[in-house]
């Protein structure tokens, strides 16, 4: 008696392939062949060919995706145009009839999207972009220099304390 796998799932690498670079979702090709998420990842693992399979189109998959988002992002990136109308201008004889003489369309110049422009700046240099973590550097400065003028102050308190008890004896001693 044949194993599942040679039953069930060899001769549909095909379309499990297919299913795959579609961006189908682990759980439904399961579903679909009727095996078990563990038995999914016991397979990649046992047959080489089947583990292959799924890294070389999940891998095709991530890239086209990598390329979508990069070129819509570009695209964000960049002033754009867009139609607003078309404007037809007529040529009406005394008749009254109308013949088109030309269409012109008006085009209005859209400016990048902020957002897209942002997000590229953040991934192209985390560190000159990331203005939350200078906010939290900043922060922690002045958290710092408050703390620091307060323990000056208190030290002060107590030296000037210090040296009243000197000349002035406490309460305490008599």
């Amino acid at each position: 008696m044949s194993s599942k796998y040679e039953r069930m799932i060899k001769p549909n690498l095909d379309k499990i392939g297919e299913m795959i670079a579609e961006g189908v979702k682990v759980k439904d090709i399961c579903k679909a062949f009727k095996i078990s998420n563990t038995t999914w990842h016991k397979y990649k693992v046992d047959h080489p060919e089947f583990g292959a399979l799924w890294e070389e189109k999940r891998t095709e998959l991530v890239a086209d995706l990598t390329a979508l988002v990069e070129e819509g992002l570009r695209s964000k990136l960049t002033y754009q145009y867009k139609m607003v109308e078309e404007v037809k201008e007529y040529d009406v004889k005394l008749d009254g009839s109308k013949t088109l003489m030309a269409v012109k369309e008006k085009w209005k110049l859209i400016p990048p999207c902020s957002t897209a422009l942002i997000y590229a700046a953040k991934v192209a240099d985390p560190v000159k972009f990331d203005y939350d973590y200078k906010l939290r550097e900043a922060r922690k400065k002045k958290v710092e220099a408050e703390t620091s003028k307060i323990a000056a102050v208190d030290n002060t308190a107590q030296l000037i304390a210090d040296r009243m008890e000197m000349y002035v004896p406490s309460q305490k001693s008599a």
